[in-house]
């Protein structure tokens, strides 16, 4: 399949899904595109902080987060789970910085979060994609840097920083990610009798890598020849007791699905409305770098409109440990530099400087003693006005301007000469040079 810079040549023709992407989202998608290319030759290192809507990363989720809006819906980013988000919550997308599934206090509160409120949906993409190897390799196959040498570098790094992140973290597990009531193996206990997912390699008629074809109800109207999909494992269900809707397969495997969980289905004796589970596979056509491709953007409105309208949308944001889950009602916000107070011996060091620093200002800065009055400017004295004029032509630094300027106003005092000899800035020390200004007599 061609690369994504060649796509941007062509909007896509579809008119349903030109007119659901607004013209706002067309000017966002594009100045954040010529940002990525100017950035192809610059000595700045390139943003590819995953999952995160801050900043102009490579696998930050800011441009989904605009299409969200412009599709009507009100976005959050969260990076707690908080009591709060499990009593209003509806929609929850989650990009994981995790190679691995969530672990067992995550995935239970989650069920939790399905089960206690009707119509919502959990939409899970799993993090096995990088975009930053195929940024530089749409560099260097485009010749859009001179560097071609330093280009070189940054993807074998880009391409070897993923595989040891993957290899490092990420293991093929059969473990159940469960719901209520229903135990797995070992550490994961289940609670519920729907099962989650599961981590699996690709078949071996598969080969890890470009996607060749899709199908399903998301590939309607694409043009397949510019898709640039990756696909290096698959999310299974490890049981087929469960209703599932295909929306998205990759040569013939399942890449987006959506999973109802029917009412009364759970042990608790809940008799709630169906909730939904939307898993895919990877993020890449979801995005900052790869949504600049028309055909990704299509499906990921294919996505959007799989939420409904109107709605709330909770962006989830979270590093390798995972996203904190608070018990109180706590003001959820992002890491504000605070957190390193907690951090010992860190934090009581910080603290001796920050009491240090205060110390000074008071001893710097407060006038300590009785009260005094200020002497008095007078507003009358003639010679204040000298120097103030005086002060303005020295900020100019021009002494040539200056001159012109006083023979100016001599020439409109009435003064037609004024003999002396007084130094001037560009001769030697010790010299002086007749600067006697003459004015033609009226």
């Amino acid at each position: 399949m061609s690369g994504i810079f060649s796509s941007l040549d062509s909007y896509p023709v579809d008119r349903q899904s030109s007119k659901s992407c607004s013209s706002a989202l067309r000017g966002w998608v594009a100045a954040w595109g010529l940002l990525l290319l100017a950035c192809a030759g610059c000595d700045e290192e390139l943003e590819v902080r995953y999952g995160r809507a801050y900043g102009p990363s490579v696998n930050g989720t800011s441009v989904l987060q605009q299409m969200f809006r412009d599709a009507g819906h009100t976005v959050n980013t969260r990076s707690q789970l908080t009591p709060e988000l499990q009593r209003n919550g509806e929609v929850l997308v989650w990009f994981p910085d995790n190679f691995n599934l969530p672990d067992d206090k995550v995935r239970d509160w989650l069920d939790n979060w399905l089960t206690a409120q009707p119509n919502r949906m959990l939409i899970y993409i799993h993090r096995d994609f990088d975009a930053e190897p195929l940024y530089w390799q749409e560099v260097q196959s485009r010749n859009l840097s001179k560097q071609t040498v330093e280009v070189a570098q940054r993807l074998g790094e880009a391409e070897n920083r993923f595989l040891q992140e993957r290899n490092g973290n990420f293991i093929y597990s059969n473990r159940n990610w469960s719901g209520y009531g229903r135990p797995g193996i070992k550490d994961a206990i289940s609670k519920s009798d729907f099962p989650w997912l599961q981590i699996a390699e690709l078949p071996q008629s598969h080969s890890p890598g470009p996607v060749k074809s899709v199908s399903g109800p998301w590939s309607v109207g694409l043009d397949q020849t510019k898709l640039a999909l990756r696909q290096n494992s698959q999310l299974v269900l490890p049981t087929a007791a469960v209703e599932l809707t295909p929306l998205l397969r990759a040569d013939g495997l399942d890449f987006a699905f959506l999973e109802r969980i029917p009412r009364g289905n759970f042990s608790l004796g809940r008799n709630s409305q169906d909730s939904w589970r939307l898993c895919v596979n990877n993020g890449s056509f979801l995005l900052n770098y790869p949504l600049i491709n028309p055909q990704h953007r299509q499906l990921a409105l294919q996505l959007i409109n799989q939420v409904g309208s109107a709605r709330r949308v909770d962006f989830l944001e979270s590093d390798w440990n995972g996203p904190r889950i608070r018990d109180t009602n706590t003001i959820d916000q992002r890491p504000n530099g605070w957190e390193f107070f907690t951090i010992q011996p860190l934090g009581m060091i910080l603290g001796h400087l920050a009491w240090i620093g205060i110390m000074f200002c008071f001893i710097r800065w407060p006038i300590f003693g009785r009260p005094r009055p200020l002497p008095r400017v007078s507003a009358f004295d003639f010679g204040l006005h000298l120097q103030a004029l005086a002060n303005l032509l020295a900020r100019t630094r021009q002494p040539q301007f200056a001159r012109e300027k006083i023979a100016q106003y001599r020439h409109q005092a009435g003064i037609v000469e004024i003999p002396g000899e007084i130094p001037t800035p560009d001769a030697p020390r010790g010299q002086v040079v007749d600067t006697t200004i003459k004015f033609p007599s009226s």
